[in-house]
């Protein structure tokens, strides 16, 4: 693949009047907004309407690969984008549920909605840039896999994934043990094996 996994960028404004903007998705990459601020926004996808009203900070938006969106800003905005390759997902959606997934993959409903755990991953994207140029890039590559896998988690709760993947899932004792320890040490690198005895 030669694209890069993951990219990140953000649009804003602090004007107070009504901008339009429309951005189509790569062939190669999906595209998750992350609302920074609380804005007034109609969203469209491929020309039908998904949102049109208030937007808090930290909901987040998902767009498949090659998908067109048009948004209305009605005042100020503040959006962080995060680009992920298909390959990035498919080789975490691969590792979750031990089987390579045969075509392409939705990461979640195209609506806005909010997560906690990916709002304070993203403000943490936002720190990238002062670690550096090549620590900064593996920060933030480490963030979007953390994101990608926190949205694969949640399609599967939502039902999504293939009967195969319930079977074996963790018992919500666990997942909820699992969730409290990635919350706990945010900032910090953690293992597989951390997970595994939390």
């Amino acid at each position: 693949d030669p694209c890069p996994a993951f990219l990140f960028n953000s649009a804003r404004t602090v004007d107070s009047g009504i901008r339009e903007a429309t951005a189509e998705s790569s062939d190669s990459h999906h595209t998750i907004g992350i609302a920074l601020r609380h804005m007034d926004v109609a969203l469209f996808l491929a020309g039908r309407p998904i949102h049109d009203g208030r937007v808090r900070p930290g909901m987040l938006q998902a767009s498949g690969p090659g998908e067109k969106l048009r948004a209305v800003f009605r005042g100020a905005y503040d959006v962080l984008h995060l680009h992920l390759s298909r390959r990035l997902v498919a080789d975490c959606l691969e590792q979750a549920e031990g089987y390579p997934h045969a075509g392409d993959v939705r990461l979640a409903d195209p609506r806005y909605f909010q997560d906690p755990v990916i709002e304070r991953l993203a403000q943490s994207l936002l720190v990238a840039e002062d670690a550096g140029a090549v620590f900064g890039a593996l920060y933030a590559e480490s963030l979007g896999i953390a994101i990608v896998t926190r949205l694969l988690g949640l399609r599967a709760r939502a039902g999504l994934l293939p009967a195969r993947q319930r079977v074996a899932a963790l018992p919500k004792w666990r997942v909820r043990r699992v969730v409290d320890y990635v919350e706990a040490h945010l900032g910090e690198p953690i293992t597989l094996a951390e997970l595994a005895e939390a």
